[in-house]
């Protein structure tokens, strides 16, 4: 599988940040961020990082935002995609707005790659040294000038080497810089999380909004390269399907999508359904995707759960096209609630790529490991 991570922001509330349910983390070294939950580009939600202010503000390492794990090996090329917009710029000098973590590294090797807007409101890949942001030699900026207020879609290939090292970036699906033959290799060649958010300039404290972000790498069949500019839509449970093995929260397994369609804030323990059976069950219909919609990538299937014990119980995901199943791996419950998600690339009914039309009908859902 190609596609490790996707994330939409659109279950999300302020009221649930910063903890998201541990579906990403804070990176906070210093200063203290404000973080919300805005209407984000075609109606949806986004992001809001505003970082607060701190010493060393404009070090380039000290990046205010959320980290999202790539569960990818160090030595692997990750490939990422977020759609950004800036509200407010630094006028001045780097402001670094996302990094690939290195594995363990510190200071100027903490982060394996760092992208920062300049002061002509281009995007520069570079790295931290000695305190400051620093391009890789050779490498300049990409042509498209960031506009306040605009979004854009970013997207970045790297691979980690002393001397085969890639880097490649794309704004709106366009490749506007590659460069190959690199010594990108700070401290190790991990590439553990993509961090967005921003560090504060010695000038404006800049205010950027992210939304539509995927983590992927190369391997496997399909979504293993740029994905484009890419929309994370969500849909919410709108009946009953196949199969219905949990009990709900009302004490029945009758209408049990109507407890787990937390379109809001979640009410954790209000609503929900639970199951103790090894293989139990409960699938549901979904609303259909945006009339818009031509090409499906890939379908997430989110889970807000947890354990009620801490025996080795876990959840896998489901999706049933035309009456076909696949389960994910098992996702990782805790006896805390945790989202975590289950990814289809294709469509179990005919191994392929998602058409809209199978989606519509499918069916998703989640099975006691």
């Amino acid at each position: 599988m190609a596609l490790k991570l996707v994330e939409g922001f659109d279950w999300l509330e302020t009221a649930d940040l910063p903890g998201a349910y541990s579906a990403f983390s804070d990176v906070q070294p210093v200063g203290t961020m404000t973080q919300t939950i805005q209407t984000g580009r075609n109606g949806d939600k986004c992001l809001r990082i505003v970082p607060g202010t701190a010493t060393n503000d404009e070090t380039p390492n000290n990046i205010q935002g959320k980290s999202f794990s790539s569960g990818l090996a160090g030595g692997s090329t990750i490939i990422v995609g977020f759609a950004i917009k800036v509200n407010t710029f630094n006028e001045s000098g780097f402001a670094v707005f996302a990094g690939i973590l290195s594995a363990s590294g510190t200071g100027d090797s903490q982060y394996n790659i760092l992208l920062a807007i300049n002061s002509s409101k281009q995007i520069v890949p570079g790295f931290r040294s000695g305190g400051a942001f620093t391009n890789f030699s050779g490498v300049g900026a990409t042509s498209t000038v960031l506009v306040a207020g605009n979004w854009y879609y970013v997207e970045l290939k790297f691979f980690s080497h002393n001397s085969t090292g890639t880097i490649e970036i794309c704004i709106n699906g366009v490749s506007e810089l590659a460069a190959t033959g690199k010594d990108t290799l700070l401290n190790d060649n991990g590439v553990t999380a993509l961090v967005i958010g921003s560090t504060i300039p010695v000038t404006t404290v800049p205010s950027i909004d992210f939304d539509d972000l995927y983590i992927a790498d190369t391997s496997g069949s399909v979504n293993n390269d740029f994905l484009g500019d890419v929309q994370v839509k969500q849909l919410i449970p709108t009946g009953n399907g196949n199969s219905s093995q949990f009990v709900g929260s009302d004490a029945d397994s009758t209408d049990n999508y109507l407890l787990v369609d937390d379109d809001g804030v979640p009410d954790d323990d209000s609503t929900y359904v639970e199951s103790p059976t090894t293989t139990n069950k409960d699938t549901y219909a979904y609303e259909n995707l945006p009339a818009a919609v031509v090409t499906v990538k890939a379908v997430c299937v989110k889970v807000l759960g947890k354990k009620v014990d801490v025996g080795a119980a876990d959840l896998k995901t489901v999706a049933r096209s035309n009456g076909t199943e696949a389960d994910s791996a098992a996702i990782g419950m805790t006896t805390s609630y945790t989202a975590k998600a289950g990814i289809f690339e294709v469509d179990p009914d005919t191994s392929a790529a998602w058409l809209p039309a199978a989606v519509d009908a499918a069916e998703f859902g989640i099975k006691v490991a």
